[in-house]
């Protein structure tokens, strides 16, 4: 077998090495994004764009983001029972509240269809089963999910009061102003 220059022989092995650093580095990347699904609070797609989760959360479900609407994403995990999410309806031209499998979009309930309490205050029971005007049913199987409150023409950018979220009593995101 003949021997190749010592430049052309490291360009070779740079080429069919450069394959296998790519596939590591896209796993790696995929299991850090999996690894840390649960422990995050709401994160806002524009103002929290230059953390490393949101990155790969933008380049996945938000490669489009309006310019006068707020996405706010919290990951979830739809297989530990029913979520319960409560707060107070923001102030907006429309707002929805949306779970996400991947990309595609599964259910929601808008503003329009929330019947808010007196104070102005709503409760949406997320769940495989479930009945009456605030529920959003889940498919059966999915297990990873990103809870999305999108905000259209918020009446005021920042603070926005943001819904506290629970599973099986367990707090996933005490809300509160950002």
């Amino acid at each position: 077998m003949p021997v190749l220059p010592e430049p052309f022989g490291t360009v070779v092995e740079g080429v069919l090495l450069a394959p296998l650093f790519l596939v590591a580095a896209s796993l790696g990347a995929w299991v850090l994004y999996r690894g840390t699904w649960e422990g995050r609070d709401w994160m806002e797609a524009v103002r929290d764009q230059h953390r490393p989760w949101m990155w790969l959360e933008r380049w996945i479900r938000f490669r489009w983001i309006h310019p006068d609407c707020q996405y706010w994403v919290l990951p979830v995990r739809l297989d530990r029972g029913p979520i319960e999410v409560e707060g107070r309806a923001p102030e907006g031209l429309w707002w929805c509240l949306t779970w996400y499998a991947h990309t595609e979009v599964n259910a929601s309930l808008a503003s329009h269809e929330v019947e808010l309490d007196g104070a102005g205050g709503y409760r949406i029971r997320i769940a495989a089963e479930g009945d009456g005007p605030l529920w959003i049913p889940t498919r059966p199987g999915v297990k990873h999910a990103v809870l999305s409150l999108r905000i259209y023409e918020p009446a005021h950018p920042h603070p926005i009061w943001l819904p506290r979220v629970t599973q099986g009593g367990r707090v996933l995101s005490h809300g509160g102003a950002r």
